[in-house]
């Protein structure tokens, strides 16, 4: 018995690390529980936080839905809803924000799928967007400068990981789907001034969202590839 004991505690040691026994289900998310989390929405059917200092808002009305291993009440869906995300843990840069999302129709106009910011002479923050089936712009800004850069389109039906990092003086975005590699986006230095609501599709759109992220550093692809692999 007490070379079981010890045995077990040797393992929780190398494999917990700083995230320790974690939930309630003694569930591994040393992938995801790292330093710097500040906010992190599982987005299981509500739109509180589990780590975090307040819950997210709805506009409209929302479902449960699947998660990418097909388990039931792991998402929320909705096709008239915009979720936001207005806690004073999303602070300035450094960061990394990342979620998945799965359109479950692809619209044929402009719509926004995340982004954190407003409008002005330049965009101020950042937002990944989709244009149809055939492009996905992304932007981040200060509002007087800033860049576009643009990635592949999205199709109906694929959960879609996405992440945007800043930090010195550079910012990064990362797309990949479920089931395949992630990869950057689009890397470029620029301006940057943090502002506004975290929103998850601003536009009307018949969409799903799962785990919300925010760190108050830059990941590394390391790290946001360990995120991008693993399932709450």
């Amino acid at each position: 018995m007490r070379n079981r004991l010890i045995i077990f505690a040797v393992m929780c040691f190398v494999r917990c690390g700083t995230a320790g026994i974690y939930d309630e289900a003694l569930t591994d998310y040393s992938r995801i529980v790292r330093a710097g989390l500040n906010e992190w929405y599982p987005l299981n059917g509500n739109l509180s936080s589990r780590i975090g200092d307040a819950g997210g808002t709805a506009t409209a009305g929302y479902v449960t839905g699947m998660n990418r291993a097909n388990e039931n009440g792991k998402t929320i869906c909705t096709t008239a809803s915009r979720f936001d995300f207005g806690s004073a843990n999303f602070g300035a840069n450094p960061f990394t924000i990342s979620a998945w999302i799965k359109l479950n129709t692809v619209p044929g106009s402009l719509n926004s799928i995340l982004q954190k910011g407003t409008t002005s002479t330049f965009w101020i923050g950042f937002k990944i967007e989709q244009n149809g089936a055939t492009a996905l712009p992304l932007t981040f800004g200060n509002g007087a400068g800033g860049v576009n850069l643009t990635s592949s389109g999205v199709a109906a039906g694929i959960w879609y990981y996405f992440a945007f990092s800043y930090g010195n003086g550079t910012g990064t975005y990362y797309v990949g789907t479920y089931g395949s590699n992630l990869a950057v986006a689009g890397s470029s230095a620029g301006n940057y001034t943090q502002s506004g609501t975290l929103q998850i599709f601003t536009g009307v759109l018949d969409a799903c969202a799962d785990d919300l992220l925010h760190y108050n550093r830059v990941l590394s692809f390391d790290e946001l590839n360990q995120n991008f692999k693993s399932l709450e």
